[in-house]
């Protein structure tokens, strides 16, 4: 679906320093993808690039690219913006200053985008116009409450160590099958002398 701003569950997503990821293109054609951190300004979706960072040659020569941001938890919001990066100079590090603090809060923010302590960057910007965005919210049924209660089951499980965790297609993982009772053991290698 087109990305309508105004719509606040999508909004949020934006707000929020949600994870994101950059693809860009090496010389070669390969496709590469970083993490990245982002925000919104004016009409375009920005990321900081630093002046020693490959990014930056690759989007110089080429500058398609793909902006993808997300969450892992319900709904599975998302926006992809897919288009050609501009590039230009973070005057004062004022960009990275408003990102970095949208991820580590104010004072961790000063000191993420100090000048004496990382090289000077370059915003890269992607216009909102070309974003796409999904919300899975309503393609996820009431009956997902067995698959919910599963993954919360998985979750609970998961560190334990030395225990099975229960897999959302049935049974667990590395499960291994019960122990055959006696009887069934015996028949079992009784059938195997007579052959």
């Amino acid at each position: 679906m087109r990305l309508d701003l105004a719509a606040a569950e999508l909004r949020s997503l934006l707000d929020a320093p949600s994870p994101a990821t950059l693809t860009l293109h090496r010389e070669d054609g390969e496709a590469i993808t970083s993490p990245v951190w982002f925000r919104v300004h004016d009409d375009a979706l920005e990321v900081v690039v630093a002046s020693t960072d490959h990014k930056l040659e690759h989007l110089r020569r080429d500058p398609r690219c793909v902006l993808l941001i997300f969450e892992a938890v319900r709904p599975f919001r998302g926006v992809q913006v897919r288009g050609r990066a501009t590039i230009e100079p973070d005057e004062g590090a004022r960009t990275r200053l408003a990102i970095a603090s949208r991820y580590l809060g104010p004072e961790d923010g000063r000191a993420y985008a100090d000048l004496a302590r990382r090289p000077p960057g370059f915003v890269v910007r992607l216009p909102l116009s070309a974003a796409r965005a999904w919300n899975l919210a309503d393609k996820l049924s009431s009956s997902g409450d067995a698959r919910r209660a599963a993954l919360q089951g998985w979750r609970e499980t998961r560190s334990a160590p030395g225990r099975a965790r229960p897999f959302l297609g049935g049974g667990t993982v590395g499960e291994t099958a019960p122990p055959a009772p006696a009887h069934r053991a015996k028949e079992h290698h009784d059938r195997g002398r007579d052959r």
